[in-house]
């Protein structure tokens, strides 16, 4: 299990109780765990505090409703994932039973995507189509930052929910910066930092050419990656 959250042994065994169940209210979880309510509750709330659980309200009319708990994605993300392993046996296979199959779909997409973001873009600039990117990848599960350095714009990106599929099969990521270049309308839009090559972010260039100098001039959340 990963150690993105310190929980307490505790913590831990009410977080396993509540995944093994799916869902779980207080008596279910100390029947489970052989905890009085009042051992039980502060450990619930330290766990949302974290933002790690939720809970929803179950039951109508007169008395107390009850608390129905569950993960939140950040709950989720403590349990192992094996995705990569799975990723990296599948798209070997892929590519050799289909060749071309799975970068005619990954390219698709990515198009698709920009396309999307670019419909909601306020008028047919790079200053907008970056806006609009950047939103709809925020709601993507990308996360990011734009910072200024001198006349260009660096955009980071933290955390990359396409991270699995690029470990196994690269060629995302380069299909990614070229679907970049097209859509900033600049082929000098770069990459200078990968976590495929251990960096801890991404980071792309954008030139001070690719842009209006209105863009240049701000700083704010942005994602550099698209997916």
């Amino acid at each position: 299990m990963t150690a993105m959250f310190p929980l307490t042994n505790a913590r831990l065994q009410v977080l396993v109780a509540i995944k093994q169940a799916g869902e779980a209210d207080v008596q279910h979880l100390a029947q489970e765990l052989h905890l009085t309510l009042s051992a039980l509750r502060p450990q619930l709330l330290q766990l949302q505090a974290k933002g790690l659980i939720l809970y929803r309200l179950e039951g109508t009319g007169p008395g107390r409703r009850r608390h129905v708990y569950r993960l939140t994605q950040e709950g989720e993300a403590m349990f192992p994932d094996n995705s990569r392993v799975q990723l990296a046996e599948l798209v070997p296979l892929m590519e050799s039973a289909a060749p071309g199959l799975l970068e005619s779909w990954f390219r698709e997409r990515i198009e698709r995507l920009w396309a999307e973001d670019a419909r909601r873009a306020r008028e047919d600039t790079v200053d907008a189509k970056v806006e609009a990117a950047t939103t709809g990848a925020l709601s993507r599960g990308f996360i990011g930052s734009a910072e200024r350095d001198g006349d260009d714009i660096v955009l980071k990106v933290a955390h990359c929910p396409l991270l699995a599929l690029s470990s196994a099969w690269p060629r995302a990521c380069t299909i990614e910066l070229e679907a970049m270049r097209k859509n900033l309308r600049s082929d000098h839009v770069e990459r200078i930092s990968w976590k495929l090559d251990g960096d801890p972010i991404c980071e792309f260039r954008v030139p001070a050419g690719a842009r209006s100098p209105r863009l240049a001039s701000r700083n704010g959340h942005l994602v550099g990656s698209r997916g």
